[in-house]
Order: structure tokens, then sequence, then C-alpha cells
């Protein structure tokens, strides 16, 4: 019996309409249910496990034993059915797929499962991509939607790993939704043991390597699908214009992406679109997004009508009375650390690596930047923002060093007084002198001197000296 036939036994109420594509390891069906004068679709997938005989045949003479390959098989069921459970955990998530209900079928006396798992019937992706191209504000809506859905597996600790035009529906509203976790796993089980699942032209560049990674490989996904949505269905390093791509073509734009090329920009990009996805698709995981809020925040910035000018004074500049996170790419932090700042100071806790100081510069209120101009110049067309000097120091811009209060005209004016006063005291005296005798003033000043000072000295011999 083929396992469709078999829905029926499962969900009698449902009956198949048709099939709707092949997904990994498996087949989609659409099907329906009436309800009084309502019919109401959902779409199964059906997993098979394993695929075919051939996979048992070729596992039995690795194992070389029936037991132990049944139960590499089981271990294989047990994931998919945990994969699923935690999809059933996200049920209610705006912008994820639901999950209604699941089965297992297990064939007597044969190394063989099917799984039958029932959601909300949507429309693909890659079906729309096929049939029409989209607008730039369409893209930032789909962005934004799924942003949503990353925030909300961000709260549950989980990375997707597979985010791709295959793995994003779209309902009759017009909402974007993620599905298909087949290969998502839990952020603490992701020391790259299955790091080389998911697909290539999506992936982020840590993932092919044996170390580990964290929620950013879906943002950079992300970004990626932006990318080609934006540049007619073509990757980054592919020609947007040319009829046909050949394989040698692929592969050589997939080893320019990993090497950590910067993007160039799509071809139906604006300069603020670009920048969104030039920062999702960072090739270090510390200089993209630190979250999918903060991208989704941008891309609603993009569609109010911003430009990529106000984007990145956005980055630097926040309403006053309203914290912000620091980003790690912005103030150099380890990629883990989260700090929080006030804007109206712009103060760094001591225990942060900040490149100011916020006793050598202060902020203006018209400046929208912490960095002093002349020591961090802003990239062209990002905007001016100049040092402001700190009252209380005498910052030289161009020593780059304190500079000293001169000191020589206040030297210089100390000797011209200490002359004039020793020239006038001196002619004072020589007058004095010339004078002599016939000054009776003089002559009576010096004997009462000499009498003063020779009656109040002691004489040598113990009494007292006489006057003369």
């Amino acid at each position: 019996m083929s396992p469709i036939n078999r829905l029926n036994t499962f969900w009698p109420d449902w009956n198949v309409e048709e099939k709707v594509g092949s997904g990994s390891f498996g087949e989609v069906y659409r099907v329906s249910r009436k309800i009084g004068d309502k019919t109401f679709f959902s779409a199964v997938k059906i997993i098979s496990i394993p695929q075919n005989q051939a996979e048992v045949d070729a596992m039995r003479a690795e194992i070389n034993d029936e037991k132990s390959t049944r139960q590499y098989f089981q271990e294989i069921v047990n994931d998919c059915i945990s994969e699923i459970s935690l999809m059933m955990d996200l049920r209610g998530a705006s912008n994820i797929v639901n999950v209604e209900d699941y089965k297992v079928y297990e064939y007597p006396n044969e190394i063989r499962w099917d799984i039958y798992i029932r959601m909300e019937y949507l429309t693909c992706l890659t079906a729309l991509m096929s049939q029409r191209s989209f607008s730039e504000p369409e893209v930032c809506k789909l962005g934004s939607d799924l942003c949503n859905a990353l925030g909300y597996c961000e709260k549950h600790h989980i990375i997707h790993r597979d985010i791709k035009p295959g793995n994003i529906f779209i309902s009759d509203d017009g909402d974007y939704k993620l599905g298909d976790f087949g290969v998502a796993r839990k952020a603490s089980q992701t020391l790259n043991t299955m790091s080389t699942k998911g697909t290539y032209d999506y992936m982020a560049p840590e993932m092919f390597s044996p170390n580990y990674y964290d929620a950013t490989v879906d943002t950079y996904a992300l970004g990626i699908v932006l990318y080609k949505l934006l540049n007619r269905n073509r990757g980054p390093f592919l020609d947007a214009n040319a009829e046909h791509i050949h394989p040698g073509e692929k592969d050589r734009a997939l080893a320019a992406r990993l090497s950590g090329r910067e993007l160039p920009p799509p071809a139906n990009a604006s300069q603020s679109m670009y920048a969104v996805i030039k920062k999702a698709c960072s090739f270090k995981a510390e200089n993209r997004y630190s979250s999918p809020a903060m991208m989704k925040s941008d891309l609603e910035d993009i569609l109010s009508g911003k430009t990529v000018d106000q984007l990145l004074a956005d980055t630097y500049q926040v309403p006053l009375n309203q914290n912000a996170p620091i980003q790690p790419d912005t103030f150099r932090m380890p990629p883990t650390q989260s700090a929080q700042f006030q804007p109206d100071a712009f103060r760094m806790p001591p225990n942060q690596n900040a490149p100011f100081r916020t006793d050598t510069y202060l902020l203006s209120q018209d400046q929208s930047s912490p960095f002093p101009g002349d020591a961090y110049p802003p990239p062209e067309g990002q905007g001016n923002y100049q040092p402001v000097q700190n009252p209380y120091r005498n910052y030289n811009a161009e020593q780059k060093k304190p500079s000293r209060v001169p000191m020589i005209p206040f030297v210089i004016i100390g000797c011209i007084a200490m002359i004039v006063v020793g020239f006038f005291a001196g002619s004072k005296f020589d007058k004095i002198i010339e004078d002599g005798p016939k000054s009776a003033g003089v002559d009576s000043i010096i004997s009462e001197t000499a009498t003063e000072y020779s009656t109040s000295v002691p004489a040598a011999n113990g009494g007292t000296s006489a006057s003369p």
C-alpha cells in the first residue's frame, strides 16, 4: 500500500487532493476537510525512513548486525519526532508554519517507518520566485516577517540552520512564515556535530568549519535570501544580467563568498537595503546583527523611507531616556557581551573596552556619533562629526597630546618689571650719596642708627657697650 493511501486510517475526515511537491526525505500533498458549507485545506508531508531498501542494505553491510541496523534507523526516526515536537511547541507564533498533528507508522517485519505531518496549507516561496519578481518593499516585508520567526526561535534557544526559499511560505493574507525545521537543533547541541546540514548557497562561512557557531547563521542565511530576491534570483558574485549560469561560475561565486569578499550590491537594491544585507551577511559573526529584532528595525526603517545615512546615524543615536544595546562591531566588545548605555551621557562601564574617552571628548547635542572625527573619520557619505573639546582639558587635535600654557610672555613681562623697579630704586640711592653732608636728615639718621645699634649689642666681656 502506498503511504498516501494510508492517510485515511489516521485522519478519516481528510481527503487527498493532489501532490504539491517534494522535500527532504519526503513528499507533500494537499488535503481537504469539509465542515458544513466550508472546506478547509491542509498540507501533509510524508517522510519515509529509510527512503529505500538500498539504504538498509548499505547500512547492514557496514554494521553487519540486524539489530544494530534497526537501532540506527530508529534513532533517526526519534530525531525526527523530536523536531516535529519542537515545531508543535512553536504553535501560535504568527510567522512560523503551524503543525497541526503527526503520526508514525512502523512497517511490521521491516526496517521502515513513515512519518505523517499535517500542517497548515501555504504557498512556497520558490513557486512565487519562478512566476514573478519582488519589489524592495515586498522583500522588506518578507525579511521583517522572518525576523519575527527568528526572534521567536531565539527565545526558545533554537537555531534553524536551513533558511532558504524552499522553507519560506506565504499565507493567503500575505504573511511570510518559516517552516521545515528538519535540521533545527537546540543551540546547546550545535558544537558542529552536524554542521554540514543545510544548503550551501545560504550557509554562513563558519558552518563549514569545525568551530562553534551561534544564531547569527540564521540572519546570515536570511540576508542571502533577500539578496537573491533583489538580484534577479542570482546569488552574490553571479551576473544578474547573464542569460545562463554555468556550474563552474556558481562554484567560484560560492568560494568568493566563503573567502570573506565583500558582497557586491544587488541589481535592484537601494543603498539602504544594500547596507542592511551587507551587515546581515558580514563575514565575521561579531559584525552581524546581534539579534533578529535589530535587523527587523532597520528593514522597517527602509519601509518608512529612511536613507542609508539616517540608518547609519540611528546606529549611534538613540532617543533620550531610552536604553539601547551596544553593538559588538560598533564598540569592539566581545560578541557575547551585552551592555547598556545612556545615549545622553555616552558613559561606558569601566570594565568595557570602548574606543573613546568621555573625559577627553564631549558631544554636542546636534552630534550623532561618540567618535571624534579626527581620530575615527567617518566613511564617505556617512555624515560629518567633529570632536568638541573638554573645557577642563586643552586638547590639541593636531599634536594628539595636551598642550602646555605658554610661559615665555609672562617671563619677559616679569623681567621688564624688575628692570624698571631697579632703575628707579638706583636713581634714589645715587641722589642720597651725592647730597652727602649737605643733607642733615641723612646725618641724623646715620647717628641715630649707630646709637641704637651700640646700645643693643652686648659687650664682649659680659657688660654693655657705652655709647660713643
